[in-house]
């Protein structure tokens, strides 16, 4: 068994409760708590600003992709983005695995909690996070993520349909990642990145594919229950440094929701 590090989640869950201290627009709330190994730990809910736009992000449904939740809260750490929030409001879960962030490994032990939301094999986890984001509504949902072997940046478009919205979403995502390249980072340039079609750094993914349907992912159960209309998800290089990935998960953060309130 990988050599577990309980004070890693301690300490984001203590950051998070800082922030909910200092800012009374921040408002961190217990939806679960997960026990093994003798250990509990909570599942946090982040909710942030009152604006008319909506807003779902989650970070650390892998344990071992430790950029996205370390992002997310450097990210809300940042009294700038706080300027966000006059135009949105945010309902974030900012640790969906805390035993694999603890542990170091992707899943709860062998399991691949993104294989298994509504699945008769579902974890705690999956349950806890699922119940809670159905009872909520959102037009964007963000996911952060990172694929440990590549190295290299891409990212997941997926849910908008109408044509004209469509194209102006792509020539986003386009800026985004000539963003992510001005900064000197790779941008995957194969043909296919994780079995995926890939445009440059761009897979653009149907959450009503068969494939979809079966991989028991949080994205696309999300988009067919009607919580989301739209789900951008950022795959960070784990071949790269920690530092520069979390600096990725921000730049990329920062451009979409920015750009999602023009």
């Amino acid at each position: 068994m990988p050599r577990r590090d309980p004070d890693r989640v301690w300490e984001l869950v203590r950051r998070y409760q800082s922030l909910a201290d200092r800012f009374p627009q921040f408002r961190l709330s217990e939806v679960g708590a997960v026990e093994r190994f003798g250990l509990r730990f909570p599942i946090l809910a982040v909710a942030v600003g009152e604006g008319p736009r909506s807003a779902i992000i989650l970070a650390g449904t892998h344990g071992d992709e430790i950029a996205g939740p370390l992002a997310l809260l450097e990210f809300w750490e940042d009294e700038s983005s706080q300027a966000l929030t006059e135009g949105m409001r945010f309902l974030c879960m900012p640790l969906i695995n805390p035993f694999g962030f603890a542990r170091g490994i992707r899943g709860n032990g062998v399991v691949d909690l993104n294989r298994h939301f509504e699945r008769p094999t579902a974890q705690p986890e999956n349950t806890i996070v699922l119940d809670f984001l159905l009872q909520h509504r959102a037009e964007l949902l963000v996911s952060l993520h990172e694929d440990v072997t590549s190295p290299c940046f891409y990212m997941y478009e997926s849910g908008v349909r109408e044509r004209a919205l469509f194209a102006r979403i792509v020539a986003d995502d386009v800026a985004l990642l000539d963003a992510i390249e001005s900064q000197g980072y790779a941008v995957c340039g194969s043909d296919h990145v994780d079995g995926n079609y890939n445009r440059s750094g761009l897979v653009v993914s149907n959450p009503g594919s068969v494939r979809a349907s079966r991989s028991g992912a949080l994205e696309p159960t999300l988009l067919r229950h009607g919580v989301i209309r739209r789900v951008v998800g950022f795959e960070t290089p784990g071949r790269q440094p920690l530092t520069d990935r979390i600096r990725q998960q921000q730049l990329a953060l920062q451009h979409v929701l920015r750009s999602f309130l023009v």
